[in-house]
């Protein structure tokens, strides 16, 4: 009775030590079969006609700041779910379909997986552990993430010219990560950020010389 009664607890620890690490809250809900989801995205970009009307105008605009450009904006909604969800024996993998692209900005379809040591974005749907990469770089969001700023110069030619700061910080319930171009000679400061509440929760991608800023957040 005793060795049975081991022999049970034994399999039980040996079936709990094979199941992958529980995916974090702050992205929990990519892991989670049928869970679904709609996002409010905006695109922003300079607006030509009426930058053409004021040159029409006898306006010099190459006189101008860029951010006395005038602007215009349009919305559209994207919608996701998770289509599939497996358990390997170190990670949890998804595969997340939407029923718009707007890549390589705004981007949210495709296949994740959680490890312990957090979120990543995989090529392929992995038929197993062995298909799973061994070289994953730095994770989307780090499962227990830390706040911090790292503030790295920009050299250009041999000469500095801007800066990146890259971020981790909290707001409100949700992680953000972010990476901003500041001061650079090359078109207006530029931005990446993603804030993880569940899902990829809201965010913003902005960079090249042309103003392109897309905003996105669930609804």
């Amino acid at each position: 009775m005793r060795l049975g009664a081991f022999a049970g607890v034994t399999l039980a620890a040996r079936v709990a030590a094979a199941d992958p690490p529980k995916p974090a809250a702050h992205y929990a809900k990519l892991f989670t079969q049928g869970a679904a989801w709609t996002y409010d995205v905006s695109l922003t970009t300079w607006d030509g006609d009426k930058i053409a009307a004021m040159e029409a105008e006898g306006i010099d605009t190459l006189k101008m700041p860029s951010s006395k450009y005038p602007r215009k904006t349009t919305t559209e909604q994207l919608r996701c779910n998770v289509v599939k969800v497996a358990k390997l024996r170190t990670a949890t993998v998804s595969e997340v379909a939407c029923d718009k692209d707007f890549a390589p900005y705004v981007r949210f379809a495709g296949v994740y997986l959680a490890s312990a040591r957090g979120l990543f974005e995989l090529g392929e749907f992995p038929a197993s552990e062995s298909d799973v990469p061994t070289d994953l770089d730095e994770p989307l969001i780090a499962a227990a993430p830390k706040v911090s700023r790292k503030v790295t110069p920009v050299e250009i030619a041999g000469r500095v010219d801007g800066k990146t700061v890259a971020r981790v910080r909290r707001r409100g319930g949700a992680w953000c990560t972010s990476m901003e171009m500041v001061g650079g000679s090359i078109g207006h400061d530029g931005i990446e950020e993603r804030c993880f509440a569940g899902v990829v929760a809201s965010g913003t991608y902005d960079f090249g010389p042309e103003l392109q800023r897309w905003k996105y957040r669930v609804r």
